[in-house]
């Protein structure tokens, strides 16, 4: 978990599914690979902790660099 002593929980809360449901209903919808998918699965369950979404460039190439992901301030390895 990257370090982290919880992983990132990015899941709906049961008891805010059916609203979440009715909002996302009216997104565009865009395509996406298996893969997207999986990483969209453990982003929410915390799995890839600290990430809470896809890297950017500048998060990309740091990691590259130095083997680091920083998150609120924190670096994990």
């Amino acid at each position: 978990m990257g370090g982290v002593s919880e992983p990132v929980n990015r899941t709906v809360p049961k008891d805010e599914i059916t609203q979440f449901e009715v909002e996302a209903s009216s997104l565009q919808g865009v395509p996406v690979s298996a893969a997207d998918v999986s990483s969209a699965y453990r982003f929410a369950d915390g799995t890839l902790s600290p990430l809470t979404g896809p890297m950017n460039r500048d998060v990309f190439d740091r990691v590259l660099d130095e083997c680091v992901i920083e998150q609120g301030g924190k670096l994990y390895a």
